[in-house]
């Protein structure tokens, strides 16, 4: 895994996320809050090498200060964002 980003950031009613991965394979990537407890599950499943984005809704969280957290080929990379109203 390369590089995770969120934008925008500060978030309204959605982000995007981008990122870049170096091998194929299983990919999850979740939202979490501050005290890292799950709180959406964004995508889970397989992904190619390369660049890619997902757009996430965010109007069913309350704001506050969350994790979007990416899993790939045994690494863990987390990006912090926040949700305002």
């Amino acid at each position: 895994m390369r590089s995770i980003e969120a934008y925008p950031n500060p978030a309204g009613g959605y982000t995007n996320i981008s990122y870049s991965l170096s091998t194929p394979g299983s990919v999850s990537i979740s939202i979490h809050d501050i005290l890292g407890r799950r709180v959406k599950s964004i995508f889970d499943g397989y992904k190619s090498d390369g660049s890619h984005s997902e757009h996430i809704g965010l109007t069913d969280l309350p704001a506050g200060v969350y994790y979007i957290a990416l899993t790939a080929g045994g690494e863990r990379r987390a990006v912090k964002f926040s949700v305002n109203r």
